[in-house]
């Protein structure tokens, strides 16, 4: 956002004259880099190309926005939500600073690390700003990775210092006494709780005037600082500690922002997926760059919708599980309308994606009477929908770029590579594709061992590979799995499997270690089948297993909380184990295998019913809302297994 690209040039990659292995691709860039920078990498902001590190970008837009609204609250009077109320640019910046001399009369040292153990808010970014003023390192806490993995990352990371609210505090309490460095706690609210802590626990704000009365002077972290060491799911189960530079941060943000069209002190962001998850903490600093108004949500999920009618926003950042409940909720609006308006409804949003998809206008008559209520459920100003960590279904893209806004774009990115990797740019033509890759980055392809994928194909499949300062400089204290993925001469392997097509754009077609082997031969992708049964109609979520020992996949599956109502109506009481529930969903999935031409070793024959939806409170989400998959096979692995045991042995003719 707000990096405008040069105009009548197409969104596309071209290779450049490196050399490359024989079992790799060339090596491609953006075509961006080449026009506007003459074939070199832009490492920053074209708003503020000088500023390299997350605490000069701030101090830039303090003094360009100094009076414009930055960041805001909800102001709460007793238990009533309130208006949003905002600090200016330069009161946000003088408050950071103020919090980062604070930490330093606490006692701490450059290089210390500092952990948040809160959901998105006020003091989040405070604390996160302010740590990188004195050059401190933040470490984002965080439980979805299992049930110690909040200790684990405490210890392995050495957390002197740790902030959080109220929802997390009772936890705390409990991680101070398991902690080996924890210095103070420190309490996000007015009133310190009574506790029996054995190290101080001070309220943040204490610490900010602390800061305000002390003359000792902020020295900011430099480009190749630590900004955060930001921990994700590890394939042992023990989560990864990555650890990104200033410069690392800044670079992937900057890249992100390439989707043709601003940004600016008019728009208001919803500061709403966790800035724990690298995607949205880039996504956020794209706003700090350009004036845009940040508003934090209050943070539980059944506070969001009135949260945005309070702020309204104009620009949200989601991943594609939100979309897909607001589709949802929009539909259902729709079938209670007359059988006629229903069909001029969809009628209507099918005219309306057939010109969007031409580049053509369309009528803002029919928009104002059809679809104004659909724009009004999200506050009424949305302008653009910023969606990552999942493909958006081609269905959900087009129902709400018909309703909402055509300005759909998704992202691709990894924590080891700040987010920024690959990004669209509007128009979107294909939702397929991810974009190219961004302007700080480059990239190239090198095959898949037991697969037929081809680098130098016609069509250019196989692992991504990426290089550029955007990349990480590893994980930290594990040197060996550094080691692994991240390659002397700077590329990251990335695990994940696409292809370049013939629009020159990246398109993610599976995950590496999300590829089965059946019993027969056959490779399966999890990640395709996940995506496509996602599509089922009475299904809120499904986890999609399969192993080398069987011939086909299995899965558990959630229903839709309106079946359950519709089954429980029915007089049907034990809704895990009824055999016309099984038999409805099965149904369900079958008309996915037809309905997307499944092959025959792709039907799923029996499914564990679950009616708990995974979460990030219990662990099987990620941070982003992504499905935890080691989570998930350990909690769900030996039912899967028993479950086998019900279906005939391995069928080597299933094709």
């Amino acid at each position: 956002m707000g990096q405008v690209q040069s105009i009548d040039i197409p969104p596309i990659m071209v290779t450049t004259d490196e050399k490359t292995l024989e079992n790799e691709s060339p090596v491609y860039r953006n075509i961006h880099v080449n026009v506007e920078n003459g074939g070199n990498l832009i490492p920053s902001f074209r708003s503020q190309p000088e500023s390299r590190t997350i605490i000069d970008l701030l101090r830039c837009s303090s003094v360009r926005f100094a009076d414009l609204d930055c960041v805001g609250e909800r102001e709460m009077i007793g238990d009533v939500a309130g208006a949003y109320k905002y600090l200016s640019y330069k009161q946000f910046y003088e408050r950071c600073l103020a919090f980062g001399r604070g930490l330093i009369k606490l006692g701490l040292n450059r290089g210390d690390k500092i952990g948040i153990y809160s959901n998105n808010s006020l003091w989040w970014q405070t604390a996160a700003f302010g740590a990188y003023s004195v050059g401190l390192i933040i470490v984002p806490v965080y439980d979805s990775l299992g049930p110690t993995a909040s200790e684990y990352i405490l210890n392995h990371a050495e957390v002197k210092v740790l902030l959080t609210n109220s929802f997390k505090f009772p936890i705390t309490m409990e991680l101070v006494g398991k902690s080996n460095e924890l210095t103070h706690v420190l309490t996000m609210f007015d009133d310190i709780p009574k506790n029996n802590c054995s190290i101080p626990v001070l309220t943040c704000q204490s610490v900010m005037d602390l800061g305000f009365d002390t003359k000792i002077n902020n020295v900011f972290s430099q480009p190749d600082d630590t900004a955060v060491i930001m921990y994700t799911s590890g394939s042992t189960g023990v989560p990864k500690g990555c650890v990104l530079t200033q410069a690392n941060i800044v670079g992937g943000a900057s890249g992100l922002g390439c989707v043709n069209m601003s940004a600016s002190p008019a728009d208001t962001y919803l500061s709403f997926l966790p800035l724990a998850h690298i995607y949205a903490m880039s996504v956020e600093l794209m706003m700090y760059a350009q004036g845009v108004r940040v508003a934090f949500a209050r943070g539980p999920v059944n506070m969001l919708i009135d949260d945005i009618q309070a702020m309204q926003p104009t620009i949200i950042c989601v991943v594609p599980r939100i979309l897909n409940r607001i589709v949802d909720g929009m539909k259902k609006k729709i079938s209670e309308k007359p059988k006629v308006l229903q069909k001029v409804i969809y009628s209507t949003m099918k005219s309306k994606v057939d010109l969007i998809k031409q580049n053509r206008p369309h009528s803002l008559v029919l928009d104002m009477f059809l679809f104004k209520a659909f724009r009004a459920s999200l506050g009424g100003r949305v302008r653009l929908i910023v969606s990552g960590g999942a493909p958006i279904m081609p269905e959900i893209f087009e129902f709400l770029a018909a309703t909402i806004t055509p300005n759909i774009v998704q992202g691709y990115g990894l924590t080891e590579v700040a987010a920024g990797l690959a990004v669209q740019e509007v128009p979107v033509l294909n939702p397929s594709t991810v974009g190219a890759c961004t302007i700080g980055c480059e990239i190239k392809l090198r095959t898949v061992e037991g697969t037929n994928y081809d680098p130098r194909g016609e069509i250019p499949k196989g692992e991504l590979l990426v290089r550029g300062p955007n990349v990480f400089k590893g994980y930290y204290k594990q040197t060996e799995l550094t080691k692994e993925v991240l390659s002397e001469d700077g590329w990251f392997a990335t695990g994940d499997v696409v292809q370049i097509t013939p629009e020159k754009q990246i398109q993610i077609i599976d995950r590496a270690k999300q590829l089965v082997k059946l019993a027969q031969g056959e490779y399966l992708s999890l990640t395709s089948l996940t995506e496509a049964y996602s599509m089922a109609d009475v299904l809120s979520f499904i986890y999609v297993y399969a192993d080398s020992h069987h011939d086909r996949p299995v899965a558990v599956v959630v229903p839709k909380p309106e079946k359950v109502k519709e089954w429980q109506d029915k007089g049907i009481k034990d809704l895990i184990n009824d055999s016309a529930v099984h038999q409805e969903i099965i149904k369900s999935l079958d008309k996915v295998v037809e309905d997307k031409k499944l092959r025959g070793f792709e039907k799923i024959p029996a499914i564990i019913v679950e009616l708990d939806e995974p979460t990030i409170a219990n662990g099987l989400l990620t941070p982003s809302m992504k499905p935890q998959f080691a989570s998930l096979r350990k909690k769900y692995e030996p039912a899967l297994q028993e479950l086998y045991q019900t279906l005939p042995k391995a069928d080597s003719s299933l094709k």
